[in-house]
């Protein structure tokens, strides 16, 4: 019965749905490289909010478990994934926001490429976790990525979603924007704003439901 309980968690729908999209941020910041600047944030416009919408529909339930989970994600390879994003991005990864304001009256800033990082650092870390096949190993690491939800990088994820928000709608140049694409007959605006292929399978299928 216990173990029947504990596969309702790890193995309900929305569980599932979560890595999937989960799975898929981690490969769009892992392949930004292969991406402009300008594709890549209005990818990124897209898939945070589905992101935050599937984290705070995942199962409640307390954690029983006291291990340490295995960090996958080393500092090394975090310095690594933001440096590729403030190349990409370069003047553009600063947002200032002007209505904020700290006891020095500076501006309170946002960089995008480390809040990206930050998300990533525990979505990865989670489904690395995920992957091991082990029920309490599992379990212990969707509760722990549900908890850091609560208190981090949910807060984190709406603070640079508002941060791209402003940048995708601005007037700003966005240098080396071309892409390569697949067809010659496509438009520009479906070569520069496509929708990540795993996100188009995921609303093709609920929408069979």
């Amino acid at each position: 019965m216990e173990g029947e309980g504990l596969n309702q968690i790890i193995f309900s729908t929305n569980t599932i749905e979560f890595v999937t999209v989960a799975k898929g941020y981690c490969n769009l910041l892992e392949n930004a490289e292969n991406s402009t600047a300008k594709d890549l944030m209005w990818k990124t416009q897209r898939i945070l909010p589905l992101l935050y919408f599937k984290a705070s529909v995942l199962p409640e339930f307390e954690s029983t478990e006291d291990m340490v989970l295995e960090k996958y994600v080393q500092e090394v390879d975090y310095h690594i994934l933001i440096q590729q994003l403030v190349t990409l991005l370069g003047d553009n990864d600063i947002s200032r926001e002007e209505e904020r304001l700290d006891s020095s009256n500076s501006p309170w800033t946002i960089s995008i490429s480390e809040s990206l990082c930050d998300i990533y650092q525990d979505l990865k870390n989670f489904i690395m976790s995920f992957r091991t096949a082990s029920d309490a190993i599992m379990q212990e690491s969707l509760w722990q990525c549900i908890d850091s939800f609560k208190h981090y990088w949910g807060a984190v994820l709406l603070n640079v979603l508002k941060a791209i928000h402003n940048l995708n709608y601005s007037d700003i140049e966005w240098d080396n924007e071309e892409i390569s694409s697949d067809s010659d007959s496509d438009s520009d605006s479906d070569k520069k704003y496509k929708t990540p292929d795993f996100m188009n399978k995921y609303f093709k299928n609920n929408q069979k439901g």
